[in-house]
């Protein structure tokens, strides 16, 4: 794939809500972990840089999390059912894929997995303010 078709499809849906693919798009590619550490690294390198990544990543958890707690209650009402299907499933995968990724230092991958867990477990308080 050409680099003008990766960036499209990297950030052509929002960098910051739309990335369910950039682990296969980054495997496809050839990138590994250690690049794009390195590219973070270098790239935010200063603490207000890091602070805006800390905020966009609580707006990322609370707007996907608010989202998929209102589709839960949609699905629920239509197949009554009250277990959380897309906010667990999402909330698991994600953790899994987190803490499967073993070139990630330890504490970056229990830090990403403790705030998704939080955010799964403040889903339903989360709801009323994504409306």
């Amino acid at each position: 794939m050409g680099a003008g078709a990766s960036r499209w499809l990297l950030y052509a849906g929002g960098p910051f809500y739309a990335y369910p693919y950039k682990t296969l798009l980054n495997a496809a590619n050839g990138a590994a972990y250690e690049r794009a550490y390195a590219h973070f690294r270098r790239d935010h390198a200063t603490g207000p840089n890091l602070a805006y990544h800390c905020l966009c990543l609580v707006f990322q958890l609370t707007g996907n999390f608010g989202l998929l707690a209102e589709l839960d209650a949609k699905l629920g009402a239509r197949f009554g059912t009250e277990v959380p299907i897309m906010s667990l499933g999402t909330a698991a995968a994600w953790a899994v894929t987190l803490a499967a990724q073993s070139d990630a230092p330890l504490g970056v991958r229990l830090c990403s997995v403790l705030a998704i867990a939080l955010a799964y477990r403040l889903r339903e308080r989360i709801r009323p303010a994504w409306r």
